[in-house]
Parts: structure tokens; C-alpha cells; sequence
């Protein structure tokens, strides 16, 4: 069964079920990239560290 059946399809597939159980899953992001934060902080840790070391480099 699938999202937007019609409703008389839904009936009479389950006209004598007296208990049912309703599962779903929300849809996942299939654009763009799937970062964790962990992710995007070690990311964002590796871009400041080579930062300060151009920095200090530049420095010298």
C-alpha cells in the first residue's frame, strides 16, 4: 500500500482486519551532501587549522 491510494482500495484490502499497524519513513534529503555534526566539526576544525598554518607561514 502505498501513500495516496484511493480509499476504497485501502477498504477493501482491509475490510476484515480488525487491528493494524502503520509504518512509515519520512524521505531523505537526496540533494546536497549528509553531514553529521561530528561531521561539519571536523570539517570546520581542519579549514582553521590550515588557516593558521598559512597564517603563520605567511608570517615568517
Amino acid at each position: 500500500m502505498r501513500y495516496g491510494a484511493p480509499f476504497e482500495d485501502i477498504q477493501a484490502l482491509l475490510g476484515n482486519v480488525t487491528r493494524a499497524y502503520i509504518r512509515y519513513t519520512l524521505p531523505g534529503k537526496s540533494e546536497g551532501l549528509n553531514l553529521t555534526n561530528t561531521q561539519i566539526a571536523g570539517i570546520g576544525g581542519a579549514i582553521i587549522l590550515i588557516g593558521l598554518a598559512v597564517f603563520m607561514l605567511k608570517r615568517r
